[in-house]
């Protein structure tokens, strides 16, 4: 992967990320709350073209740390059947789930990574703590194969949703975690993926 630095272009991912609510909120960089400092783009070749204001006519998901990651996960998804390339960008301990959602993405083959930038935000306000947080953009594109596997996970998802409504007309445990209250520490952990049929779900009854 090339490199291309980027200096302090207003209007870029740190002006884009505001108004999201938990801990990954910066405010509205337009408000004067907040100000561009520093900025480095990572692209995918020196050919690459994607100045500040295609990135900013993209689709944009903002990542709250204390969201569901499969919720970010499935609105890419959505985002992605009828947008070619989609930004997803998140602040200070947000920037994790940011570096996930496009990685599982990447590593099952609905996406290829386009971009990565960085930057630093600062506050101005007078009764504001003198110190910054990062930032994190990625841009990612579909891959050729996007729709073909968007239409076999909807397929695996339509077959497994009888067994779901017969378990919960039963009262039966889905086993996912294998029940009980035995489980560790570790398996009571959430991970990555858990609850994104769920999300999909729910996403779908929102929008219907």
């Amino acid at each position: 992967m090339a490199s291309t630095t980027v200096n302090g272009e207003v209007g870029g991912s740190a002006a884009r990320t505001g108004g999201k609510r938990g801990t990954g909120r910066v405010g509205d960089a337009a408000s004067g709350d907040l100000v561009f400092t520093s900025a480095c783009r990572l692209v995918r070749d020196q050919s690459e073209t994607l100045s500040a204001s295609d990135a900013k006519s993209l689709p944009s998901i903002k990542v709250s740390w204390d969201q569901k990651l499969s919720t970010y996960i499935y609105r890419t998804k959505r985002f992605l059947l009828s947008s070619e390339r989609v930004s997803i960008s998140g602040i200070g301990m947000a920037i994790t789930s940011v570096v996930m959602c496009a990685e599982i993405l990447r590593n099952e083959g609905f996406v290829d990574i386009v971009s990565i930038e960085t930057s630093m935000l600062k506050s101005k306000a007078q009764n504001a703590p003198a110190h910054q947080k990062p930032v994190v953009e990625i841009v990612v594109e579909r891959t050729p194969q996007f729709h073909e596997r968007m239409e076999a996970e909807n397929a695996a998802r339509a077959a497994r949703r009888p067994d779901r409504e017969r378990r919960a007309a039963t009262g039966a445990p889905s086993g996912r975690r294998g029940g009980g209250n035995a489980r560790s520490a570790a398996d009571a952990r959430p991970h990555p993926r858990d609850g994104e049929e769920e999300s999909e779900e729910n996403e779908d009854a929102e929008h219907e």
